[in-house]
């Protein structure tokens, strides 16, 4: 497990690029799969948010904790959902990934996938006990977040599905900016490098 001068090991560079064979070879040598960069990201963050279904598979056989926060409290599961990766996604929630999970926002899973209108995420999210309900740092509920980046089919979605878990219709709260979606410090631009980060370190990977 020798790590560079971001600490990150072979296996982050693996799951990075996307090469399943030396993912294997490197679990196979005794490679750590929860080992954290200085970034904070372990190389199944990094699977996830490039996309890498088999390579997430192979981590999460090979143990690599869903649970684990990285960078501004993102999980796996935070960033399979920003990706769009319903695959990656439901291989994490059977894992054990916890869809209540909130990153440093307060934001869960299902507020970034009404933020971003995916309704095929959604459903999956509230298949595995996503709440619609819950509020983020902000007061927003994901009904809130996908009603005012102007989802309004998701947003009736997500708000039916409220009113049948609370017998309540949920009123539309103030638009929440596109920054509270994530933590402070994660840039809006994917390919510049998060203030929050550590000198030297490599850029969150929610870039393609």
């Amino acid at each position: 497990d020798a790590a560079d001068v971001d600490a990150e090991t072979p296996l982050h560079a693996s799951a990075r690029n996307g090469d399943l064979l030396a993912v294997r070879s490197l679990l196979a040598r005794g490679a750590q799969p929860n080992r954290a960069s200085l970034a904070g990201q372990t190389p199944l963050m990094i699977a996830a948010a490039r996309g890498q279904v088999a390579i997430v598979a192979e981590l999460l056989h090979a143990g690599a904790d869903p649970a684990l926060r990285g960078p501004f409290g993102m999980t796996a599961l935070h960033e399979a959902v920003l990706r769009g990766n319903a695959e990656s996604v439901t291989l994490l929630l059977a894992s054990g990934a916890q869809a209540a999970a909130t990153n440093d926002a307060g934001n869960t899973s299902l507020h970034l996938a009404g933020g971003a209108g995916d309704d095929a995420l959604v459903e999956v999210l509230l298949a595995h006990g996503a709440a619609p309900t819950a509020r983020n740092a902000n007061g927003d509920t994901p009904v809130d977040v996908a009603n005012r980046q102007g989802h309004a089919r998701t947003a009736r979605r997500l708000a039916a599905r409220s009113a049948s878990d609370t017998g309540l219709a949920l009123a539309p709260t103030p638009t929440p900016t596109a920054a509270s979606l994530m933590a402070p410090g994660v840039p809006s631009d994917p390919d510049a490098t998060p203030a929050a980060q550590p000198t030297g370190a490599k850029r969150n990977d929610h870039a393609n």
